[in-house]
């Protein structure tokens, strides 16, 4: 049984009172809300200069689903077995909630919550192991190594983001609200992430994600597809979300593709429908954007199972996601 390093476990009741430990740590506080990445890890002993975890468990301030102002507003702390069958978000983002209710298994869905999907760590093949493995293996830029062992001679993290939900999100213009004893500032999703495995996240050492907005437009459809060895408890090996938003008549205005499981970083391509002919999305349209993204993404063997494969069935997905695209819902989603 793999056990992590003694750690100190704090608690606070109010949000102010988080955000003071959490300036107070100076960085040496990790955050605990729903524990299903963070346990895994310090038992693999990932952070081993964790000295203190930091609850999040029994802050209400960070609960909660509304809407105002054609904006939806999500408070990270919400569950995601919640958020799958949440009346709210069923009823204006029903492929969103149901992208949420595709993430790991039941279990995990029960107790991880938004906030901590969003900021999931990122995972390789050479680090998501025991520290005993690593040791032997001399280590790598991410733990206590000088060398890359997916790119030998890179200078730069590599490890992948595997998350699920900041895919769907990022491709729906979401943006977050991050707190500290500063202030506040929002910001889009897709600023949250960085191209360094080893630091992929853009928060500050004593901010919290406290909130999600995601505008509710008209006319607006969203398909989300991922792929893996085991329909649950696994993570993705290929995902991808596509965006699509249309006028009265029809036409394409704009479609978005955003693929993770490829590098840190979520990868955006904003102007697929310059790639649209007839100005819709028609079955030729399909196969040249399915095309279009198997070429320009490449992905690494960071995690398991053979990049080349994972390339093809990237295409397979995009494929799908697109096709999913011209069903009458407002919003659909799919998974394989």
């Amino acid at each position: 049984m793999l056990r992590p390093k003694p750690f100190d476990h704090k608690t606070c009741f109010s949000l102010k009172e988080a955000l003071h430990l959490l300036d107070d740590s100076a960085g040496g506080i990790k955050i605990l809300a729903g524990g299903t990445d963070l346990l895994p890890n310090l038992k693999h002993r990932l952070y081993p200069e964790t000295g203190a975890v930091l609850s999040l468990r029994n802050l209400p301030e960070l609960r909660g689903v509304e809407t105002q102002q054609n904006e939806l507003i999500i408070g990270a702390g919400e569950r995601l077995a919640d958020l799958s069958s949440h009346p709210a978000l069923v009823a204006t983002l029903p492929a969103l909630a149901a992208t949420f209710g595709t993430i790991a298994s039941p279990q995990i869905r029960n107790m991880a919550t938004l906030g901590g999907n969003l900021c999931l760590d990122t995972r390789c093949r050479y680090i998501n192991q025991t520290d005993f493995w690593r040791q032997a293996l001399g280590g790598c830029l991410k733990s206590h190594g000088d060398q890359c062992h997916v790119v030998p001679g890179g200078k730069n993290c590599v490890a992948a983001f595997s998350g699920d939900a900041a895919i769907a999100l990022i491709a729906l213009e979401a943006e977050v609200e991050l707190l500290s004893v500063q202030g506040q500032r929002r910001i889009p999703l897709v600023q949250l992430y960085r191209s360094n495995g080893a630091a992929h996240l853009t928060l500050h050492p004593n901010e919290l994600l406290s909130r999600i907005f995601i505008p509710l437009i008209s006319g607006r459809k969203l398909a989300f597809r991922k792929w893996s060895v085991r329909r649950s408890i696994d993570f993705p090996l290929v995902n991808l979300a596509v965006r699509m938003d249309s006028d009265a008549g029809g036409n394409v205005q704009k479609l978005v593709a955003v693929v993770g499981v490829l590098a840190a970083k979520p990868k955006v391509f904003p102007r697929l429908a310059d790639l649209l002919e007839s100005g819709t999305l028609d079955a030729r349209g399909i196969e040249t954007i399915a095309d279009f993204l198997f070429r320009k993404c490449a992905p690494l063997p960071n995690v398991p199972y053979d990049p080349g494969y994972r390339k093809e069935m990237l295409r397979v997905q995009a494929r799908r996601a697109l096709h999913a695209l011209l069903q009458e819902d407002l919003l659909s989603v799919r998974q394989d």
